[in-house]
This record gives C-alpha cells, structure tokens and sequence, in this order.
C-alpha cells in the first residue's frame, strides 16, 4: 500500500495499512471548478499516490451528520498537472451530499469544469454510502453499491483515461469531507465524516 498523504489538513494521518478513518472540515471549504474565476479546492483530503496506469478500482463506504446545504464527503480521484493540483488539473468526487434538506449521492466531474449530477440513497441506508470506481474497457464507471452488494452505476466517465496516456502520469485516489455553507447561526462549527472499508485495486 501507498503511504497516506493529505492535502489541506495537519490532522494526524491514519496508520499504514488502515482502512478506516474520519476528515474534519471546517465550513466554507469546498472541490468545485464553475469557471475560471471560480476555482476551489481547500477541502481536506487524504489521499495515496499511484501511477494512473496501475489503477484497477477503488471502494470506501462514507456516513456523516449531513444536516446543511451542500455538506458532503466521498472520495476524490485527482489528475494533477507535474504533481501540482493547477486549475488544468482534472479530478471526479462522488459521495453523499446534502441538497433540500435529504442526504443524496452526488458525483462531479471535473474536465475542464465542473458538473454535477444527483441520485437517491439506497433505501434504509440512513447517511451512509458505499461508492465504488471500476476502470472497464477503457472508461471509468461509478458507483454506488448497496447494501446487498447490487451496483447501480451512477456515471460512465470517458475522459479519465484515454489511450495515449503518461503512463507515468500521477493519480490521487482519496477520500475528502467539505462544508461549503455555514450553519445557519453562522458558527465555525464543522462536520467529522466517517470512512471505512478503504480498498484501492492496482494492477502490475
């Protein structure tokens, strides 16, 4: 296994090999590309590194008190440019995510911007969810696996991996946690999401 790298966080990082853990974040922070002028990426994050052609798949399942607009977490798979998280740098994000007062499984892509797309939580699965990215046949499926092991795919992402590509090129495979909008008193007060199960599938 990759040794354990975070990024926005001074938070002790959990022990090799470990397959569980929590993220902090504190409110207005967030992932998202909306435009040029409006580029965010201040969620914590932590993350292990790999060669993007040994990526086969990757599990976690994620459970949080998501009580605010937009409050999330998930996991995150980054493509960043020489190493360094610039505005060209791609990543896709899919968890649970807050939106009219229910938790719901969102998933962003983020090519040259972001986008954004909603599905309903399994039934009976309260504020936790299991997501999983399969590399098959060239494009990258995700999904969000229920309790009885069924996978409904949530999204089919072409861009992520193209022939052609560096095979040398990095990738950041990670969970975050973002709070994007403050309680409504206006507090500091954030949210601690829960992970578990980590799985990440290399090849090679």
């Amino acid at each position: 296994m990759a040794p354990w790298q975070q990024l926005n966080s001074t938070a002790p990082l959990p022990a090799e090999g470990a397959t569980a853990f929590t993220i902090t974040t504190a409110p207005q922070k967030d992932i998202w590309r909306a435009s040029p002028t409006w580029n965010v990426f201040d969620a914590p994050m932590i993350y292990q590194k790999i060669k993007k052609s040994k990526f086969k798949s990757f599990r976690v399942t994620v459970t949080g008190p998501w009580k605010t607009l937009f409050d999330q977490g998930g996991f995150l798979l980054a493509f960043p440019v020489q190493t360094k998280l610039a505005n060209e740098s791609k990543w896709i994000k899919a968890g649970i995510e807050f939106f009219k007062g229910q938790p719901k499984v969102g998933v962003v892509g983020t090519d040259t911007f972001s986008d954004w797309s909603l599905y309903p939580l399994s039934e009976g699965s309260g504020n936790e969810g299991t997501f999983e990215a399969v590399l098959e046949d060239g494009s990258l499926w995700i999904y969000l696996v229920a309790k009885d092991g069924e996978r409904h795919p949530l999204r089919e992402v072409r861009w992520a991996f193209q022939e052609g590509d560096d095979d040398d090129a990095e990738m950041w495979v990670g969970a975050y946690a973002a709070k994007p909008t403050r309680e409504a008193d206006g507090s500091d007060e954030g949210i601690e999401v829960e992970f578990k199960d980590f799985k990440l599938e290399t090849c090679g």
